[in-house]
């Protein structure tokens, strides 16, 4: 099961990765995947609720300006092979959705709680176990409170940390973790009665000691490829002159590469050439990352920018978390030095160093790392 925001962004890049998911969640067997905001984002602009192909995507109180249901269905019951009804129910938080979202989905998203009180009673009858996945954060505890809920798995945690599944009332309370990174497994111990006797759980984080299955490496190559065409037609559409404009001059790129600082900053230069920037690209090739533009984004030099890096053949020079990767394009600086460029903000390391990618992320001891030296070690 998945508790949603699968699909991520816009456009074309939203139906890439929808497309991929569709693929893969049926590849893995998925038995449903719930509804997050950015699935209602991705509907305003696909208007198809088949998202993730012959998964079905289940939702309870999310419904269109017409009424309608927006998920294929608002739960559903599963038999195990030992004769178990499972039922699955869904609901997205309210509080986690913005209502300008909601008016641009053509959606309203009614509060869980007035759902959940009539639907889980529904699923109680028809069911031996019922799991929500609730897409809505800390809100998710207060759903232990509805009668009939035996366990709920909670989405939307926003970095929450969490080793093992909690015991709330009479559910099991567990969360998600965020990109992938970790399947959740819970183990539960059925009496005859067909009640919970016991329960264990854990996250197992998918390292390197799994090797990639030989059928989703190819739907992974795919997508990878089609993303470089994205990528590549949406940096010519930058470079392109509008219509009707005369094609201006060949201005300066704007990123000068390394190479170019070292000329005046020698000594800051050796200093980085030791950090973990410097060799951020060649550590994507140790899971043969280099070519997946959701990696080499944060391995590179200016990756969605114009005159930033495009790829290893084209532009070499980019490669690594290079100076201007910090301080920003540097060719007006390099033509006319002046005090005032290159301040780092905070925001410019969380492109990178989120909660996802960086969960122990400290600005402070980060900078400790990568300050440059007067003089490089040796």
């Amino acid at each position: 099961m998945d508790i949603g925001d699968i699909v991520q962004g816009a456009d074309q890049y939203a139906k890439i990765k929808a497309d991929f998911y569709s693929k893969a969640l049926s590849l893995m067997k998925y038995d449903a995947v719930g509804v997050g905001e950015t699935e209602l984002r991705y509907f305003s602009e696909s208007h198809t609720d088949k998202l993730y192909g012959d998964v079905p995507l289940i939702c309870a109180n999310v419904t269109t300006d017409s009424k309608k249901l927006f998920a294929s269905k608002p739960y559903i019951v599963r038999q195990t092979s030992s004769g178990l009804k499972v039922g699955i129910i869904a609901v997205l938080g309210n509080q986690v959705v913005y209502p300008a979202i909601q008016q641009q989905a053509g959606m309203t998203v009614t509060p869980p709680e007035e759902m959940l009180a009539k639907q889980v009673a529904k699923v109680r009858k028809k069911a031996d176990l019922v799991i929500l996945l609730s897409h809505a954060g800390e809100q998710s505890r207060k759903f232990a409170d509805i009668p009939g809920i035996d366990i709920i798995l909670s989405g939307h945690s926003g970095g929450a940390s969490m080793e093992a599944p909690e015991k709330i009332g009479d559910a099991l309370y567990m969360i998600t973790k965020s990109s992938g990174k970790y399947i959740g497994k819970l183990v539960l111990d059925i009496g005859a009665d067909k009640k919970i006797t016991g329960f264990a759980g854990e996250y197992v984080p998918l390292g390197k000691s799994y090797q990639d299955d030989p059928e989703m490496a190819t739907l992974v190559t795919d997508q990878d490829k089609a993303l470089e065409v994205y990528y590549a037609a949406m940096r010519a559409q930058v470079s392109r002159p509008s219509p009707g404009q005369p094609n201006a001059p060949h201005a300066p790129q704007p990123f000068v590469s390394a190479n170019k600082c070292r000329e005046c900053h020698a000594s800051e230069h050796a200093s980085w050439s030791n950090t973990g920037h410097a060799r951020a690209f060649e550590a994507l090739r140790k899971d043969n990352r280099q070519t997946d533009p959701d990696c080499v984004s944060c391995h590179t030099t200016g990756f969605k920018a114009k005159g930033g890096f495009t790829s290893e053949i084209v532009t070499p020079l980019l490669k690594g978390v290079q100076c201007e990767a910090c301080h920003g394009p540097g060719v007006i600086h390099s033509r006319k030095p002046a005090k005032g460029y290159g301040l780092v903000l905070e925001s410019a390391c969380l492109q990178c160093h989120d909660r996802a990618n960086s969960p122990t992320f400290d600005r402070k001891m980060y900078m400790a790392k990568i300050a440059h030296k007067k003089e490089a070690s040796q």
